[in-house]
């Protein structure tokens, strides 16, 4: 009776975790059958065959204000006399995708923007308690913090393709878009989680049929829904591919 009871679970196991395994490819797979759609919805009124484009990107970043002091950014530097952890300039990568909603007639295109960055703000030394022994002045392990942050935007963003009499010169706005980020070291709830907005400019530049290199600066306010102030702004240049 017991083997057949653990039979039975095994068996119960091994079902629900190919329904589980099912269930995340599912929801994998979805969002892709809208990317061969999606743009194909409006086409016909963009005023050039291709407007769509996926770019990669890097410049400068900073935080608004410094993280030193925290639990977690500074663990115990008094007591190991490490700096505080106050760097506010690190670098960015990004990428992402633009996909051609609605062509208006005066020339001007609305896109949906999907992108994603990784952003970086130097870091400074902490003392972590530990078992085998540390610093011999100390006794603490001695281990770099560094400050770092991640995010994925969703936004509409407008495109002026006619502002030049050469149409190669695109100037750009997002107004407003939808961020979910996290940070690392996470804040005094110890929640790394954080959603806020994405506000953006900059000007793209077309060097012929299938390549754009650009400028751009996004400004992106936290809502500090894990207790710490986190607003952030990059500023750098991109280089895209066109489709």
């Amino acid at each position: 009776m017991t083997c057949t009871m653990r039979h039975i679970r095994e068996e119960f196991t091994m079902e629900r975790a190919r329904c589980r395994t099912t269930l995340l490819l599912l929801a994998w797979l979805f969002p892709l059958l809208f990317i061969p759609v999606f743009p194909q919805l409006s086409s016909a009124q963009m005023p050039v065959e291709v407007n769509g484009s996926a770019y990669w990107g890097g410049g400068v970043a900073g935080l608004i204000n410094d993280r030193a002091n925290e639990m977690f950014t500074d663990l115990n530097s008094s007591l190991t006399g490490s700096k505080p952890n106050n760097d506010t300039l690190g670098w960015y990568v990004s990428t992402g995708m633009e996909l051609p909603i609605w062509g208006r007639s005066n020339g001007h295109v609305i896109l949906g923007e999907i992108n994603m960055d990784f952003r970086k703000f130097g870091g400074e030394q902490a003392g972590f308690p530990g078992a085998g022994g540390g610093d011999v002045n100390t006794g603490f392990l001695i281990r770099e913090v560094n400050l770092i942050q991640i995010s994925a935007s969703f936004s509409p963003k407008y495109r002026f393709d006619n502002f030049h009499s050469s149409g190669r010169i695109w100037p750009w706005i997002i107004p407003v878009g939808l961020e979910l980020g996290a940070i690392s070291p996470p804040g005094p709830d110890v929640n790394p989680i954080d959603i806020g907005t994405v506000h953006g400019v900059g000007v793209d530049y077309m060097l012929n049929s299938y390549l754009i290199v650009g400028v751009d600066f996004r400004y992106h306010l936290a809502s500090g829904i894990n207790a710490i102030e986190t607003s952030s702004f990059t500023s750098g240049v991109k280089i895209g591919l066109r489709f």
